[in-house]
């Protein structure tokens, strides 16, 4: 099984203060055990890096989180081409998107594999186009 995983979670699971922190570990620990496969779209890595180390004002938390990121055997990055981008900007204008969570809503549509994610209003606009999971539904529905 592959899925999309939203810069949120891997945010939320790198620091015990953010909300979701303890089911977004759980998820990854979890996804990690199944050898389940991390689609991600490479604005990902700009994403954490910058969230990260703008929370702390340390440069290196963030290096440290695109770090631990690259360094997964199954995390797969994906380029934004330009068919992508046409893809993700036609579903920010159906869904009413932002404009990188419609990068990852396209991702999730075009591999045909669920998206998980923190953001409530991603998961509820893009429900009816792919399965969409916080971490603890995905835990819920798919822990061995």
């Amino acid at each position: 099984m592959d899925v999309v995983v939203d810069a949120n979670v891997w945010l939320s699971a790198a620091h015990a203060r953010e909300p979701g922190h303890a089911q977004s570990v759980r998820f990854l620990r979890e996804a990690m055990a199944q050898r389940v496969g991390f689609l991600l779209p490479a604005l990902v890595l700009p994403e954490v890096a910058g969230t990260a180390a703008r929370r702390t004002q340390d440069p290196a938390d963030g290096l440290a989180l695109l770090e631990q990121i690259l360094r997964l055997p199954n995390a797969r990055l994906l380029d934004l081409t330009l068919m992508r981008a046409q893809a993700a900007s036609q579903l920010a204008s159906k869904l009413f998107l932002r404009g990188a969570d419609a990068q990852y809503a396209a991702l999730a549509a075009e591999q045909r594999v669920p998206l998980v994610t923190l953001n409530r209003e991603l998961r509820e606009r893009s429900a009816q186009h792919y399965d969409c999971f916080t971490p603890e539904e995905w835990v819920a529905r798919f822990a061995q």
